[in-house]
């Protein structure tokens, strides 16, 4: 087993989270949930199928909503952490962070909004490509931790919160 699936599966809380992002996001907007896993051992690790929002915005919040509501979790379990049952918070925290990045998929989702209209917007589109092409940068990024940088990241806003 490599160390990428060893960090796979002890951060599950993290798929949790990130997947549970997706799921709060399309309700919060009411984007209809068609299938909802939250953590599998396979590929992908969870996933939420959804219809496909009306409003380019909401599209943008589910995908994107894992790195917002990931980040806040961590930043929050990390400052638990630093007061009392440290491995525990730290643990949860450092799960959150590391799955806080939307993957590829997430990233698709902001295409598929536009090629499954027959008008769409030329500004809707352009955001489409510079967020998607950051997302799979950052997902490329990965192979060399980036995702670990990032956590450690949110743990250094955790201990400026906390002074």
């Amino acid at each position: 087993m490599g160390l990428r699936v060893f960090i796979n599966l002890i951060t599950f809380p993290g798929v949790i989270f990130h997947e549970f992002s997706h799921y709060f996001f399309c309700k919060l907007t009411g984007i209809k949930v068609k299938k909802v896993c939250f953590f599998r051992f396979g590929n992908p690790s969870g996933y939420v199928v959804h219809e496909i929002p009306k409003a380019y915005s909401k599209e943008i919040l589910i995908s994107l909503s894992p790195l917002i509501f990931n980040s806040l979790i961590a930043i929050l379990f990390f400052i638990l952490g630093h007061s009392r049952l440290p491995f525990l918070w730290y643990w949860l925290g450092f799960s959150a962070g590391f799955n806080a990045f939307p993957s590829n998929k997430d990233a698709s989702a902001l295409w598929r909004f536009h090629f499954k209209r027959k008008k769409f917007n030329p500004i809707t589109l352009g955001l489409s490509l510079i967020l998607g092409v950051v997302v799979w940068l950052i997902n490329i990024l990965r192979y060399i931790w980036f995702d670990a940088i990032y956590v450690s990241f949110l743990f250094w806003i955790s201990k400026f919160i906390m002074f």
